[in-house]
């Protein structure tokens, strides 16, 4: 498994595996409470579980040694763009909701893949030789585009928008209030992409390659 000189593969690996256990306990304990449809109403959630593959598919090709460049490649680039819309929105639009939750244990478990969603993602990238082109720009699109027809398929059998933008928006129902909301996304996902390959020339210029 190539590494950067910044940790060995042998971290890496105990890294993916302490995130990954945290993954899945901060998807389950929700889930027990919200059942399967209603976790996955919420984008963070959506894209928690995209971390959690990501994390899983490294472990098994470090440990099993199973290939799965294709579907590392995809998960990659997913979980380094899209973590960043997950943590900048709820920061600056949704954090309130924190005061809201009764109990310690409540408020990490709304806090934590609000924040860890974007720091797994960037050890991904910075501790990995993970590479990110411009084709590979297609797959966050394809997510959010899937869990967009997810909210609005869930809505149609009678579930809410759990989004006040979002059912603002679907509410009033303006074409171009939409197209301008999909265009933002777009623009605002291919700003962050390019971030993440600045992220990755500099990595790549600041640390040299380890194998295990």
């Amino acid at each position: 498994m190539p590494t950067t000189s910044f940790v060995s593969s042998r971290a890496v690996l105990n890294i993916r595996i302490a995130s990954l256990f945290w993954v899945l306990f901060n998807m389950l304990v929700p889930m027990s409470s919200m059942g399967f449809i209603g976790y996955f109403l919420f984008f963070t959630d959506f894209c928690w579980l995209g971390i959690g593959l990501l994390l899983g598919s490294g472990i098994l090709e470090h440990t099993m040694s199973i290939r799965l460049p294709y579907l590392h490649r995809i998960l990659f680039s997913t979980a380094t763009t899209l973590s960043w819309i997950v943590t900048i929105v709820f920061w600056v639009l949704l954090g309130g909701a924190i005061a809201q939750q009764d109990g310690f244990l409540n408020k990490v478990l709304i806090i934590a893949p609000h924040t860890l969603n974007f720091v797994f993602s960037q050890a991904e990238l910075w501790l990995t030789r993970h590479k990110l082109e411009w084709s590979d720009f297609v797959w966050p699109i394809l997510a959010q585009t899937l869990y967009t027809l997810y909210a609005m398929i869930m809505n149609g059998l009678g579930y809410p928008y759990v989004y006040p933008f979002l059912r603002d928006m679907m509410a009033k129902g303006d074409l171009g209030e939409i197209v301008f909301a999909i265009l933002l996304s777009i623009v605002s996902q291919a700003v962050f992409f390019a971030i993440n390959k600045q992220f990755i020339r500099l990595r790549d210029q600041w640390a040299k390659p380890k194998q295990q």
